[in-house]
């Protein structure tokens, strides 16, 4: 049988086995498109070995969620990763690690609880480190060597603090990012090289942002008006109903000599 994944395959639970099935988005070992996305809890058996994950691609992987090759969870699909061109997401608290060095020209993504470990990583002009922070943990790159480049991308979570944190955990780093991307409550992060590898320094976080829910005044109704008519015989009843009318309020008129420009309130 044939897998033709265009756009997305997701297994939220339980378990899914391709045995003898081939993969139309594979070519070699390189996953050339489509998203791939295993859930906390669930295994994806007999998967092919992937040892790239293409432009067109996206590998996503929650918590404790498995891609493998076989039965027995001894064989990870992408335990010999080289090269992301495509993105690779982790969640949940996913640790995900890999034999071979890496080379990122596309985007590795990772939540506040979960880890990359590769024995060296290489950030390419074109790729981005996406990372969040949480409450004294980010999502974490961890290598003996590391070569970073591209774009930081900060983001902030519900629990984050002001603090430091330690994104890219290595003792040998080389180069520097040459964008750092923030979001509105992280904005002004101050990134660093220490001798742990690259860490995030917050010294303000704004608020998140609530919106107040609207109120809606409750609307009345005049009670209707019945007349009797004058003959004992029939009785007909008339109601009618008096809209009622509201004065429109005067425009206040503006002080002598104030004046008010666009965007400013009195």
């Amino acid at each position: 049988s044939v897998i033709d994944n265009p756009g997305t395959i997701e297994l939220r639970s339980g378990r899914i086995d391709q045995r003898a099935s081939t993969v139309t988005q594979l070519a070699g070992t390189t996953l050339t498109g489509g998203t791939w996305s295993v859930a906390d809890g669930a295994t994806w058996l007999f998967f092919p070995a992937v040892d790239a994950i293409g432009a067109g691609a996206t590998v996503a992987i929650g918590g404790t969620g498995r891609i493998d090759r076989d039965a027995f969870q001894r064989s990870p699909a992408l335990a010999d990763l080289g090269r992301v061109d495509g993105a690779l997401r982790l969640t949940d608290g996913a640790s995900f690690s890999t034999t071979q060095p890496l080379a990122v020209g596309g985007s590795v993504v990772l939540d506040a609880t979960s880890s990359f470990t590769a024995p060296a990583i290489t950030m390419a002009p074109t790729a981005t480190l996406q990372t969040s922070i949480g409450a004294g943990s980010a999502g974490r790159l961890i290598t003996p060597r590391a070569g970073v480049d591209g774009t930081l991308a900060v983001r902030s979570t519900e629990s984050t603090a002001p603090g430091r944190t330690l994104v890219v955990e290595s003792t040998n780093v080389t180069g520097a990012f040459d964008t750092i991307d923030t979001d509105e409550r992280s904005a002004g992060a101050i990134v660093e090289l220490t001798a742990d590898g690259v860490v995030v320094e917050l010294e303000t976080v704004a608020p998140p942002v609530t919106t107040s829910p609207s109120t809606t005044s409750p609307s009345t109704t005049s009670p209707s008006t019945t007349s009797p008519s004058s003959t004992p015989t029939t009785t007909t009843t008339t109601t009618t109903t008096t809209p009622a009318t509201t004065a429109p309020a005067p425009a206040p008129e503006p002080a002598p000599g104030v004046g008010v420009r666009p965007g400013e309130r009195l």
